[in-house]
């Protein structure tokens, strides 16, 4: 079974089916059946690996989500601004952590925010993304101008929510619930959680990965809304999330599920302990604040079985001579493109 642990890798296995169905030899079909085993139904890949499109199937689905449409560029966005009630939420495909979701206040924060969206997908970017793929397609796209599809979206006001699950083949085998109790930042993932009790979550989760088929571990993110207790499902990540590992009892070990479904054993009985509900995440909550008080008063989730771990990230800023060559890569790439530019205009 193969896990990708980020939304890059995730997409690229999506790829790769794509690549191999029909193709020729006992390879293709090996490599066809491990993913689908780790994914799930291949009918689902185009609606999980992009967030716009899942927004609308959960919408056709009859699923409780906030008002979500999808953006045909600047003056279409300007049309919905003008009948708006804000605050409301711009969100970038293609993008995770927040660093593609920003919440306006007005028109005029709005249609500046949808530049900054659209100017990720710059040289810049795709010269980074063709550096981590070792893959010329990001320029491929650039070139095409293929932007991501951009949703304009309702705001929720109330609490950022997440549960985690293990599934396999459209059955979820385990899962666990929090709530942010701090986020890296606004729009960001939480780096402090409350271990929660919520039907609306676990069901909505379960219906969703029935309905697609899916396996593997998969992360819902949910708001709360503050004036009454109705959840909201506002995203879909077909990976494992920060709370993946985290395995308090035998419904909430996903780790422990998994083992036991490759190696058709019994679930393992979880011993991790903590006192109350509240869990600071490692790196996060150090990185956000070093003197944050839940650092010391909640029960803090780090590896200290592996020294070397914990020392490479326990500061944010942590230099290392892949990321300096990535750097410098990828400005050299982004100077040739520009020199190219101007060279072809002339």
């Amino acid at each position: 079974m193969m896990i990708p642990c980020d939304d890059l890798a995730t997409c690229c296995l999506y790829d790769l089916h794509s690549d191999v169905v029909g193709g020729p030899g006992r390879g293709s079909d090996i490599i066809k059946e491990v993913l689908e085993k780790s994914l799930g139904d291949p009918a689902s890949y185009s609606v999980a690996r992009k967030k716009s499109k899942f927004m609308a199937f959960a919408t056709g689905e009859g699923l409780r989500v906030p008002e979500t449409v999808e953006i045909n560029g600047p003056k279409d966005l300007a049309n919905r601004l003008e009948t708006s009630t804000f605050p409301q939420v711009l969100k970038l495909d293609g993008t995770s952590s927040g660093l593609g979701v920003r919440i306006v206040n007005d028109e005029r924060e709005g249609k500046r925010a949808y530049h900054d969206l659209v100017a990720m997908f710059g040289w810049r970017r795709a010269s980074k993304r063709a550096l981590k793929q070792l893959s010329l397609k990001p320029f491929v796209r650039r070139s095409n101008n293929e932007i991501p599809s951009i949703t304009l979206q309702r705001y929720i006001a109330g609490a950022p929510a997440n549960r985690a699950v293990l599934c396999w083949r459209g059955e979820v085998l385990a899962g666990l619930s929090v709530e942010a109790v701090k986020t890296a930042h606004v729009t960001g993932p939480a780096t402090v959680v409350r271990v929660l009790d919520n039907a609306q979550m676990a069901e909505v989760s379960e219906y969703v990965v029935r309905r697609l088929g899916l396996s593997g571990f998969v992360g819902f993110d949910f708001i709360l809304e503050a004036t009454s207790d109705r959840a909201f499902l506002i995203e879909m990540n077909p990976r494992p999330t920060p709370i993946c590992h985290l395995s308090l009892d035998r419904q909430r070990d996903m780790t422990g599920a998994l083992f036991a479904k490759l190696a058709g054993s019994e679930p393992r009985r979880s011993d991790l302990r903590f006192p109350g509900k509240v869990i600071t995440l490692f790196p996060g909550e150090s990185w956000r604040d070093p003197n944050s008080e839940y650092l010391s008063s909640c029960y803090h989730d780090v590896p200290w079985e592996e020294p070397k771990l914990v020392s490479a990230y326990a500061r944010p800023s942590s230099p290392n001579s892949f990321r300096w060559i990535s750097k410098l890569c990828s400005h050299l790439l982004e100077a040739l493109w520009s020199r190219q530019a101007v060279g072809g205009s002339g």
